[in-house]
């Protein structure tokens, strides 16, 4: 398995107007109204899994529509310890938008470090990816066009889940859907790090025991890619602007 990573750049083009056209008779506004889009269908504190008896929470917006929906579950940033799922980029306004645009959304809630230490927000992320395959068919997922999105460390989460993917020999399984499919078509990091040793609050990702520098080299991304020009060019970056990651096999 290689991996492949790469920029992606969003351009916008916005047609020109005629000002020499000639101007045509009012349409009645019944004629130029735009369909109505699908309703959205927004459910919260879903629970997605459960840790010494606390349960994960997430909340999902979706459309009903026919044929199967890609997906995107979507981590919040905060440094591991602050935030929650509503925070930010991932607020409810942000996943209707996303709905209307034909994705299942859902966005999770995980441990916070300063009460569960590292690496439990990547463990419930996880289990969040396993609770949506479970689920897939009852809520119409193409199990094979899920995404995982996050900024900050939520970024830093979702390029983990990208290169790493869900590795028992590093992170035993937690919270539940054990048996449950656990990959992503590709991960989506915004301003994320990538190297935990050089991180500036790198230092809150401590695991209770154990080498704490291997434990962060485990837990960064850039420690699994290959490609010495693509690791030199994130060695530049502080964090990413926009950067998608995809497995490629």
């Amino acid at each position: 398995m290689r991996n492949l990573l790469a920029v992606m750049l969003m351009l916008v083009a916005f047609p020109s107007g005629d000002s020499a056209a000639p101007q045509q008779p009012a349409t009645p506004a019944a004629a130029t109204a735009r369909p109505r889009l699908p309703a959205v269908i927004r459910k919260a504190d879903v629970i997605y899994g459960r840790v010494q008896g606390s349960a994960l929470l997430a909340d999902l917006a979706y459309t009903e529509t026919q044929g199967l929906k890609p997906a995107i579950v979507y981590v919040f940033g905060g440094r591991w310890r602050a935030g929650s799922r509503l925070d930010n980029q991932g607020n409810w306004e942000r996943l209707a938008r996303w709905a209307e645009a034909g994705f299942f959304t859902m966005t999770v809630d995980h441990r916070l470090v300063e009460g569960s230490p590292a690496p439990a927000p990547y463990q419930d992320s996880l289990c969040a990816i396993r609770w949506l395959h479970a689920h897939a068919a009852e809520y119409g997922v193409d199990e094979g066009q899920i995404y995982i999105i996050g900024n900050s460390s939520g970024g830093h989460i979702a390029a983990l889940t990208a290169i790493l993917g869900d590795n028992i020999d590093a992170y035993p399984r937690t919270g539940g859907w054990e048996k449950a499919r656990s990959d992503v078509r590709a991960g989506i990091a915004v301003a994320a790090p990538y190297d935990l040793n050089t991180l500036s609050w790198g230092n809150l990702w401590t695991p209770l025991a154990g080498d704490i520098q291997a434990a962060r080299r485990q837990a960064s991304a850039i420690t699994f890619l290959r490609w010495s020009g693509l690791i030199g060019f994130l060695n530049t970056l502080p964090s990413s602007p926009f950067i998608l990651l995809r497995l490629m096999t």
